[in-house]
């Protein structure tokens, strides 16, 4: 950063920083990062902390729900999303079942892309629905991607409701399916939120690696079984890779 760098740029470097950062980071981090003097940096920060835009956790800082809500609202107006609206429109016609876009809210998975299947018998989950973390397989590629002290801290805060047999609502079980899920890079529901529905989601990362939400197929078992899901994987990783450099190219 020159000397001529304007205090109002200096703030969005700030957030940038933070936004690609795969941990909080201290005051002393974003001074050295930014090669600000300490006082500048105390003071945007403090600036940012007082707007709502960053919040401290301990001695460190991190984007707070302000700057999120600001930038999903940047996203939803980007021409970008046209491809992949698109995307999933193709994915759709492979697949003949419904594709879903999901991104994590505050109130759990929420729908912000949908392509519908034809079949008559279908689960309706209208953009901006939002679905439980837990239960979901959009919600569980979302709990892979948090570091194991955020993982624990949400799910113990979480309220695990069983909503069919299936539902897993024991905290160290949850935990087990999270690490497989880490493992594998995909996640199922099978019967988890409602009986007779399966649906298989991928994550989709940002260019710096930072999950961004999650691509699904969803149909009822009797047509879409955990095999016949399983056979779209690899569509699926393709369509994240492709949102991914639609969305995210520079």
């Amino acid at each position: 950063m020159t000397s001529a760098t304007t205090p109002n740029l200096r703030l969005l470097l700030l957030l940038e920083e933070l936004s690609n950062a795969s941990r909080p980071l201290s005051v002393a981090e974003l001074t050295e990062m930014l090669d600000l003097p300490k006082p500048s940096a105390h003071r945007l920060v403090k600036t940012l902390l007082s707007e709502g835009f960053l919040e401290k956790q301990g001695q460190q800082i991190v984007i707070a729900k302000r700057s999120v809500v600001m930038a999903n609202n940047l996203m939803l107006k980007n021409p970008a999303n046209i491809v992949r609206h698109q995307i999933l429109e193709s994915l759709a016609r492979a697949s003949k079942e419904t594709i879903n876009f999901v991104v994590p809210t505050e109130n759990g998975m929420t729908y912000s892309d949908r392509v519908e299947t034809d079949w008559h018998f279908r689960v309706m989950l209208p953009i901006g629905t939002f679905v439980p973390f837990y239960c979901t397989a959009s919600g569980k590629t979302f709990l892979a991607s948090l570091r194991k002290s955020q993982l624990q801290g949400l799910v113990k805060a979480m309220t695990l409701k069983p909503f069919t047999n299936n539902t897993i609502n024991n905290e160290q079980d949850l935990l087990a399916s999270i690490k497989q899920v880490r493992k594998q890079g995909y996640a199922i529901d099978d019967e988890e939120l409602y009986d007779d529905m399966l649906a298989i989601a991928v994550p989709v990362h940002a260019a710096s690696g930072h999950y961004c939400g999650a691509i699904a197929i969803h149909g009822p078992k009797s047509r879409f079984s955990k095999d016949k899901a399983l056979t779209f994987l690899p569509a699926l990783q393709q369509a994240s890779q492709d949102i991914s450099a639609a969305v995210f190219a520079s």
